[in-house]
């Protein structure tokens, strides 16, 4: 399993978990929103039948599950000023994060390609 179905994973399990999501595998969410995962529209979230279908997240049992959040170490370029030149070097610091947002937002634009791209 490669890092990005590694990480959205783990989202699904703490989703499932909470009773938020049905499935406990994160390539089930592909088959709610997609007509069909083996078309390359559909996994591109190109088809215009499906593009907009989004995850029937359920009615959770835990308090406040719309607040449920997730932390992740994020790296982004910083760019700095030293002896009067603009330097720049990464860093890497906890982001934190809605959770269904976060998988939402995953799921369409980087897993369901990402699924595709590994099948071919």
């Amino acid at each position: 399993m490669c890092k990005k179905h590694r990480n959205v994973q783990l989202l699904t399990d703490k989703l499932y978990q909470l009773g938020i999501v049905r499935f406990k595998n994160c390539e089930e969410v592909l088959e709610e929103i997609c007509c069909d995962v083996t078309e390359k529209a559909c996994m591109m979230r190109e088809c215009d039948a499906c593009r907009g279908k989004e995850i029937d997240f359920k009615e959770s049992t835990a308090k406040d599950d719309h607040l449920v959040i997730w932390s992740e170490s994020t790296t982004c370029k910083h760019e700095y000023q030293k002896d009067g030149e603009t330097k720049s070097t990464k860093l890497t610091a906890k982001c934190v994060k809605e959770l269904k947002a976060l998988f939402d937002h995953t799921v369409r634009t980087e897993f369901s390609t990402n699924v595709y791209t590994l099948s071919k």
